[in-house]
């Protein structure tokens, strides 16, 4: 549908870093599984809130 995709990954990003049904990958490169998750998190939002703040400018 020509929308940009975002993978959010751990480790070292694995297949879907590489793939190129990807745009943008964002890989938190860590073993530690909690760690990750928190990173994950906060990207999640940060993203959230840039597509809600271009949202509200059209």
């Amino acid at each position: 549908q020509g929308l940009p995709t975002i993978s959010l990954t751990g480790y070292d990003g694995g297949k879907a870093a590489r793939s190129p049904a990807v745009d943008y990958s964002i890989v938190v490169v860590s073993d530690h599984v909690p760690r990750i998750q928190e990173a994950q998190a906060t990207v999640y939002h940060a993203l959230l809130e840039v597509i809600f703040t271009c949202l509200a400018r059209k």
